[in-house]
């Protein structure tokens, strides 16, 4: 065959081989095409100086710009003016090193002026000839998962904001008998004086080392009933610190199950209530003080609202007046018909004087008690006034001077047998000459070195001479081997001499020196204690704005995580744990903190109220009881549904009191009814009314656990649980 012939057949041939390639590189070219605009990826080349030679119609998707406008230009233009610059420099150290580029993350500004950050990944690509001709790569837009992971990061800072700020230590350890620790919080510290990291797995001490010896077994015996019943567990308990002192803890958790139902671990917060212990415990030593303060002197105190006429008594106040605490209904009446017949106008007339600021109360009157003892009392007192200068309330005090009203009359008719009288009596002139002095006198006038006869000191001269000028009683002491002696001076005008009648009340001295100490003593306290009331609930107070805001912006980015996780395409994994701690980790801690956010808060409540005791004003109306209930059972509904118990009201009578007072004891006494039901029975709870005389009389009735004779006695002490 002619060689030209074989030349043209060679030609063909490699035509033919050339368009076969041609073809299966438009085929090979189309279908990576048809990949590249079908994944959610946006795939793009740059050329070795960065500018782009292909682009994806993703890129539109992603940052808003037609492929034909993104070819010809760099990533630096489609970046931050700040971050331009360093991405270059990044990006030369890669060119310079040929390294592939991995999952690097960049902020790129969209079309429309918005961020939107994306992971590039590139490798280099070469020519024919081997040397290097650019990057071919993929951008995946991360906007929506790096702001679930700042929010997540957010929401961490948040919480460990609140941690900070929960004034108390939160935890979460095992069921065992060492509470073991998994998470303690730094606030244990404060409390303890150990590091939290001691307690972590019993590392360098367990939990239950700490717990005072004799309330161990009371702490574990509570909070593992209350896992049983899958409630929360609220106690109070000893712990000692490192220092060696005992600090009081007030502990609120409960046990978490997983989906079987099986305990994980317990969950809660340990808060230092020393100081309130402290408080509570000077408030009842001032209170004792008063009431043994009283009962030596005799002295009651009372406070009286005027707007409601509603009358306060100390213990000694019922004493003085021989009634039953249980049978005073704390109006003006119950006093004034125990006042002697013959006495109530001019106790009516002192004491509307008083009240009306023309003079202060200093008033002395008789009372007739029910089985027929008659009693002096000498009444004192002062008025308080509103903003429009209108009497409020007065507050004063009442003595019974029973004793001294006897010894006078003793005195005075002593009077008339001198010889006879065991106390000195005298008889001297108005110039100041002795004519008379009884055996009982003998010393007086030994120290004074006189003699019938003679003149008196000159300052007994003036007690006489006042005596006479005012023409009434005179009374002054004296001090007399080591005795206080009281003298009431008798003018007698028309004779021109006076009556000196004596009486030994050193005992009685000595008893209203020590009702002067315990007087002085008590109102120290009571102010020491109405400081540390005022400091410490301000105090306590504070952190809990911190822990309302940071609880109220943690719930909120929880959500935003939540609705985060359903709109974007991530690690099963990653999700799934991202998604546990939005869901539940989270919410969790969050119920502990509100639930012991509300624990402190109405303990400070409790403390401020304390410190306010006898200056709370009540606002005394009508009270429609039949609405106050119902009220108070819509409140407590959906417990009451959970719970399956039953409430029954019948038609209550109306009463009069302070509708926010009333309404909180109701609310109390329903919602204890509720909370200790009996297990073995339905719950059920009638509430009844009737009217008795000038009272409205109610009754909550359950058939629940009910109160143990132990802690009956205990029901209303303050703070008791």
């Amino acid at each position: 065959m002619p060689k030209q012939k074989i030349l043209e057949l060679h030609v063909r041939d490699s035509e033919i081989q050339l368009r076969a390639a041609n073809a299966a590189l438009r085929e090979s070219e189309q279908k990576y095409r048809s990949m590249v605009e079908i994944i959610p990826d946006w795939v793009w080349q740059v050329d070795r100086n960065g500018i782009y030679t292909y682009s994806s119609p993703k890129v539109k998707d992603l940052l808003g710009y037609e492929p034909e406008e993104i070819i010809g230009t760099s990533p630096f233009d489609l970046l931050p003016e700040a971050q331009a610059e360093h991405m270059r420099a990044v990006f030369h150290d890669i060119v310079v090193s040929r390294s592939p580029i991995e999952r690097l993350e960049n902020t790129n500004v969209h079309k429309d002026g918005r961020l939107v950050v994306l992971e590039t990944s590139a490798v280099a690509i070469y020519d024919e000839h081997g040397e290097f001709a650019g990057y071919r790569g993929i951008d995946r837009d991360i906007t929506i998962r790096k702001e679930a992971e700042n929010a997540l990061i957010e929401s961490q800072q948040l919480l460990g904001a609140l941690v900070e700020n929960v004034p108390g230590a939160l935890y979460s350890c095992a069921l065992d008998r060492h509470w073991t620790m998994y998470y303690l919080s730094d606030m244990i510290e404060d409390i303890t004086g150990y590091a939290a990291s001691d307690f972590i797995n019993n590392q360098e001490r367990s939990y239950a080392s700490i717990i005072h010896p004799d309330d161990r077994k009371m702490v574990e015996d509570v909070v593992r009933e209350a896992v049983e019943k899958r409630e929360v567990f609220k106690l109070e308990y000893r712990v000692i610190h490192k220092d060696g002192h005992i600090v009081w803890v007030f502990e609120h958790g409960c046990g978490y199950f997983d989906a079987d139902g099986e305990l994980v671990c317990l969950h809660g917060v340990n808060i230092d209530i020393t100081e309130q212990k402290r408080m509570v415990e000077v408030l009842n030593e001032s209170r004792q003080s008063l009431a043994e303060a009283q009962r030596i002197t005799h002295i009651g105190n009372w406070d009286w609202n005027l707007a409601n006429d509603k009358l306060t008594w100390s213990d000694e106040m019922f004493s003085i007046f021989g009634i039953d605490p249980e049978e005073f209904t704390g109006i003006y009446d119950d006093f004034i018909k125990i006042v002697h017949p013959m006495d109530r106008d001019f106790a009516n007339k002192e004491i509307e004087a008083a009240a009306e600021g023309r003079k202060p109360l200093d008033a002395q009157f008789r009372l007739l008690l029910k089985d027929g003892t008659l009693k002096y009392i000498e009444a004192k007192g002062k008025r308080f006034t509103d903003e429009n200068g209108r009497t409020s309330h007065m507050i004063g005090t009442n003595q019974d001077i029973t004793e001294r009203k006897q010894a006078e009359q003793q005195i005075e008719t002593l009077s008339r047998f001198p010889g006879e009288n065991p106390s000195p009596v005298l008889r001297v002139t108005i110039e100041g000459k002795l004519l008379y002095a009884n055996d009982a006198s003998s010393t007086i006038l030994k120290e004074w070195g006189s003699v019938i006869g003679q003149g008196v000191p000159e300052k007994w001269c003036n007690y006489i001479r006042e005596a006479f000028e005012s023409e009434k009683l005179k009374r002054f002491e004296i001090q007399h081997q080591g005795k206080t002696l009281s003298f009431i001076i008798t003018p007698v005008i028309e004779a021109g001499y006076a009556n000196l009648y004596g009486r030994d009340i050193t005992e009685r001295r000595k008893s209203e020196i020590e009702r002067e100490r315990l007087m002085e003593s008590l109102a120290e306290k009571s102010d020491e204690m109405e400081r540390l009331l005022r400091i410490v609930t301000h105090d306590l107070r504070s952190p809990l704005v911190n822990i309302i805001g940071f609880s109220s912006e943690l719930e909120s980015d929880c959500q935003k995580i939540v609705e985060a996780l359903n709109s974007i395409q991530m690690d099963e994994q990653l999700k799934e744990n991202i998604s546990e701690i939005a869901n539940e980790y989270i919410p969790d801690s969050l119920s502990f903190i509100t639930s012991s956010t509300k624990k402190m808060d109405s303990l400070i409540t409790s403390l401020s109220q304390l410190s306010q005791l006898g200056r709370i004003e009540l606002h005394i109306e009508t009270i429609n009881m039949d609405e106050m209930i119902s009220e108070i059972v819509k409140a407590t509904l959906y417990k009451v549904k959970q719970e399956g118990v039953s409430i029954t009201s019948e038609h209550l009578p109306d009463c009069k009191g302070d509708d926010k007072q009333v309404n909180q004891v109701f609310a109390n006494v329903i919602g204890n009814a509720i909370k200790y039901l009996d297990p073995v029975r339905k719950g059920q709870i009638k509430i009844s009314g009737q009217i008795e005389g000038p009272m409205s009389i109610y009754c909550v009735e359950d058939n629940g656990v009910g109160i143990p004779d132990k802690h009956k006695d205990k029901v209303f002490e303050i703070f008791h649980r």
